[in-house]
């Protein structure tokens, strides 16, 4: 009797046990009909690579005056062409989780009224187990590619500044002939016409003005007043600001005028997992046009190589000698790094090294790894582990 009472207490020892650690068993999702009821589905996710490119376009436009720059300002080497030239001036890298098909797993609980509490993020990446945290959401990137925007450029309206009228009136002598006391007598007659100003002529009165502004400029400076009375310091700062700007506009008449406006490019790369360095054209570029699409005739091909720096094949030894077999606890990815170079033509002008999800491997935790009492995070974006305690 007193056997069979110990028996009877060492089962609901166990039962006990065995309810308060819950087992977990996960499997790989190969299709809708494979889940069962009650299950829970999640996925590991997959890096994706995002590059922020940009680009400088600097347009050199040149001055109606422009040829007269030195003789009547002593300026040397003004614009004398319009021309516009687009180059990178910046290039950032930065990852992205993303779902990924081939990696869905279903979680079972051996008791479900015991059962861990799951969190997740809103992709239905798995980030831990009886977490007190709330969900952390992921950083959303916008996966945008603009290929020869045309936006408006604020170029300097050069017909803003004319000073004087650019008519003048010509005095031209003229004679008549009329016939007086039997003879032809010549009178002189004065015609009156408007013409158009020459451009040089146009050029020499806006350079007397540029030096009559920095007359004007001096003797604000110097505190030349002619009697009016002395401006605080905040106006007294306006008007030599206006003066300042108003000379820079006049003088860039004569050398012409130089404007940049910056562009930004996103591009969203998946890479697909390879031992060897894989290289894909991201896109082609002019500078002339900035950045074109693939199937352009014109531009210099831009290179992005992706090349794997560490293998960890030697540590999945357990996915290959298990053949499923095993019942599997949770599923995490261990990512690897990988080298990120892009090329223009053979030039690297750009790489960096981060971690990618899919390029390492899968494991499991022990499928009794769990319990009420048991805290597992993970990291969301890579799907690895962060922190385990008890």
């Amino acid at each position: 009797m007193r056997n069979f009472i110990c028996m009877i207490g060492i089962i609901i020892v166990i039962a006990l046990s065995s309810s308060c650690n819950p087992k977990i068993h996960t499997y790989k999702v190969d299709s809708i009909k494979s889940i069962k009821k009650n299950e829970i589905i999640y996925n590991l996710p997959q890096t994706s690579i995002v590059i922020q490119i940009e680009l400088t376009e600097t347009t050199e436009r040149e001055g109606p005056f422009s040829f007269y720059a030195e003789k009547y300002l002593g300026v040397k080497n003004p614009i004398l062409k319009d021309n516009k030239e687009i180059t990178i001036t910046d290039i950032r890298f930065s990852s992205q989780p993303t779902n990924d098909s081939t990696a869905f797993y279903a979680i079972s609980c051996s008791n479900s009224y015991n059962s861990p509490k799951f969190s997740f993020s809103e992709d239905g990446f798995l980030q831990g187990l009886n977490l007190r945290t709330e969900n952390q959401s992921l950083k959303k990137y916008i996966d945008t590619q603009l290929f020869l925007s045309n936006e408006n450029q604020n170029f300097l309206n050069y017909s803003d500044f004319s000073l004087h009228s650019n008519l003048k009136t010509k005095y031209d002598t003229l004679y008549k002939e009329i016939f007086k006391d039997s003879t032809f007598v010549k009178i002189p007659v004065i015609k009156q016409q408007t013409v158009n100003k020459s451009i040089e002529e146009q050029a020499k009165e806006l350079a007397e003005q540029i030096f009559l502004l920095r007359d004007d400029r001096n003797a604000l400076i110097k505190g030349e007043y002619d009697g009016e009375k002395i401006p605080d310091f905040q106006t007294f700062q306006f008007m030599l600001n206006e003066l300042n700007n108003l000379e820079r506009e006049y003088v860039s008449l004569f050398t012409g005028a130089t404007i940049q406006n910056k562009k930004q490019y996103q591009f969203k790369i998946i890479p697909t997992k390879s031992d060897t360095t894989t290289c894909d054209t991201l896109f082609k570029f002019s500078n002339k046009y900035g950045i074109l699409p693939l199937d352009a005739q014109i531009g210099i091909p831009i290179l992005l190589c992706i090349t794997p720096t560490n293998k960890l094949k030697t540590f999945d030894s357990y996915n290959q000698t298990d053949n499923g077999k095993r019942s599997k606890g949770l599923a995490y990815r261990i990512p690897a790094d990988a080298k990120i170079v892009i090329f223009r033509d053979k030039d690297m002008i750009a790489e960096t090294e981060m971690k990618i999800s899919q390029f390492g491997i899968i494991r499991f935790l022990p499928n009794n790894f769990t319990g009420k009492t048991t805290k597992i995070e993970f990291y969301t974006e890579f799907g690895s582990l962060k922190n385990i305690s008890h």
